[in-house]
């Protein structure tokens, strides 16, 4: 497996700092981020994930402060009126729901996630490193999941190679911006701060 070289966190570093004022260094970092979690996804044999497929977009979704902001933008710029005003409707209507859970008790509830407009997800290529880095090797588990929540007996089988490129690119973050190891937010939340003060 590949180790993150300097460069790399030279790289990351240079578009953070450039994405604070550029939306297409902003992006160009989502991307960069993004993309070695998508690729091991396109080259794996195991995932039973496709378009249209939204068990997942039910969970608690966390993301970095940065990525809040690449979504903020993301939204601003590059979706239409209409996506805005169904996005900005789910957040008025799941933020109550969220706000004042914590990260087990909001485990234990299906919430489904703003940015899913017709079962899609409207900002895909800027989502969070933990939606693109989760995967199913087993949708009937997801389904089963998504029903009942509350059912912990079983577990939903991943794609190691998924999971660890999704690792790898969250650490190569937290070396980069030095977050000391800051929590990720929940997405909700997040949004509704940035769209309503």
């Amino acid at each position: 497996m590949d180790t993150i070289d300097r460069e790399e966190v030279d790289e990351v570093c240079a578009l953070a700092e450039a994405g604070q004022q550029d939306y297409d260094a902003r992006f160009e970092l989502s991307r960069m981020l993004l993309e070695p979690i998508e690729d091991e996804a396109s080259d794996s044999k195991m995932i039973a994930c496709c378009k249209g497929c939204d068990h997942c977009c039910h969970l608690r979704i966390e993301a970095y402060e940065f990525e809040l902001d690449s979504i903020h933008a993301y939204y601003l710029r590059e979706l239409n009126s209409e996506q805005q005003a169904k996005i900005k409707e789910a957040i008025v209507e799941r933020y109550p729901i969220v706000k004042d859970l914590g990260d087990q008790e909001q485990r234990s509830i299906n919430v489904r996630c703003p940015f899913l407009i017709d079962s899609q997800c409207s900002i895909y290529p800027v989502r969070p490193m933990s939606c693109a880095g989760y995967n199913s090797c087993d949708d009937s588990l997801c389904k089963r999941s998504n029903d009942d929540p509350n059912d912990t007996s079983f577990g939903i089988p991943q794609d190691q190679n998924i999971g660890y490129m999704k690792m790898r690119q969250m650490a190569l973050v937290q070396m980069a911006l030095d977050l000391s190891f800051e929590e990720e937010r929940e997405i909700i939340s997040g949004m509704h701060r940035r769209l309503f003060g």
